[in-house]
């Protein structure tokens, strides 16, 4: 059995959007004796994230806090160059994942703000 002072919170993910880019630039120069050479200038592009979490903080039958917390977010990473398809892939998909986790490390400090004003505000009860 739960004791009266508990609390519960209810966490649900409403949108969760994570997109990289990467701009694949292959060029062919011509080059001594009829040789080609080839250039391969594979960029990637800051990743961007959209992600919204509400939360429902209650104690017994009483709501204490709902809320939605929402935030778009965008790496400030410069543009990386490489010369081949994997290494840039893999380097897309590590800024993707660094950009959400930034996005979510920024709206979880924004919820324990909120809930520790919300409990700094609460009566203290007696035991």
């Amino acid at each position: 059995m739960i004791p009266d002072s508990a609390y519960r919170l209810e966490v649900k993910i409403r949108k969760n959007e994570t997109c990289g880019r990467i701009k694949l630039n292959q060029s062919s120069i011509p080059w001594f004796e009829g040789e080609m050479l080839e250039v391969v200038n594979n960029k990637i592009r800051p990743a961007a994230s959209s992600l919204a979490i509400s939360i429902r903080l209650t104690q017994k039958e009483d709501c204490l806090l709902d809320k939605t917390y929402s935030t778009e977010y965008q790496q400030t990473t410069k543009a990386q160059r490489f010369e081949d398809s994997p290494s840039a892939n893999a380097a897309c998909l590590d800024d993707m994942t660094e950009c959400l986790s930034m996005a979510t490390k920024e709206i979880v400090e924004e919820i324990s703000r909120d809930i520790h004003l919300i409990l700094s505000l609460q009566p203290k009860s007696r035991h």
